[in-house]
């Protein structure tokens, strides 16, 4: 059977749906640590040891992964609702998801809420925000605009570069405000909440909820 791209999407939300993880399922010697990013207002999201210390990949656990936050290009000219962008984005099977809840509730408290790469996005990722968009009640979306101000010409703070939602829809012939590209998400900090509940939450910055 040929693996249409409509097809991808729908088994990378079945996967999304069957193996995400929850704070629950981490074993008693891993957290979730929150960093400064390297450049100055991003953030580093991260599993760890007790000390903060990033997993490696080889640590026998299966688990690990990374979440990087920054300010989109250009955004004193297109400031995406003052959101702050997934820059980097990597984990095993099925702990990712986790990664990007605490990303989106920092990104909601810190500034407007998560956006995608605003460049480039794979197929996976675009799994992901689809997977926000349709499936997860607890998430608010809002539609962002583009660079010309084609939806809100007299709203200026709302324009953001679409260059990764035109790249997808292009392939399918889509209108580029129904992509979950287009969208800036957020969410109350239950995930943080938990963590921190459970005693499994690192934070290496100064943070409010």
């Amino acid at each position: 059977m040929k693996l249409t791209a409509n097809k991808l999407k729908s088994l990378i939300l079945e996967v999304l749906e069957e193996a995400a993880k929850t704070p629950t399922d981490l074993p008693w010697d891993v957290f979730v640590t929150i960093d400064k990013g390297d450049i100055n207002a991003s953030y580093a999201i991260y599993y760890s040891d007790e000390d903060g210390n990033e997993l490696k990949y080889n640590n026998g656990k299966g688990i690990a992964g990374a979440v990087v936050l920054e300010k989109p290009p250009y955004s004193k000219k297109h400031p995406c609702n003052k959101g702050y962008m997934v820059a980097f984005s990597d984990a095993a099977e099925g702990y990712g998801p986790l990664l990007y809840d605490v990303a989106m509730e920092i990104a909601t408290i810190e500034g407007g809420g998560m956006i995608s790469d605003r460049l480039s996005v794979s197929d996976d990722a675009y799994g992901v925000w689809e997977y926000y968009l349709n499936k997860r009640s607890d998430v608010k979306n809002s539609q962002l605009d583009d660079e010309k101000s084609t939806l809100t010409p007299d709203i200026k703070v709302d324009d953001c570069m679409q260059a990764s939602t035109e790249d997808h829809e292009n392939k399918v012939g889509g209108d580029w405000t129904k992509s979950p590209l287009s969208k800036i998400y957020s969410k109350p900090p239950t995930t943080l909440q938990e963590l921190e509940q459970a005693g499994r939450l690192i934070k290496k910055v100064k943070l409010e909820f």
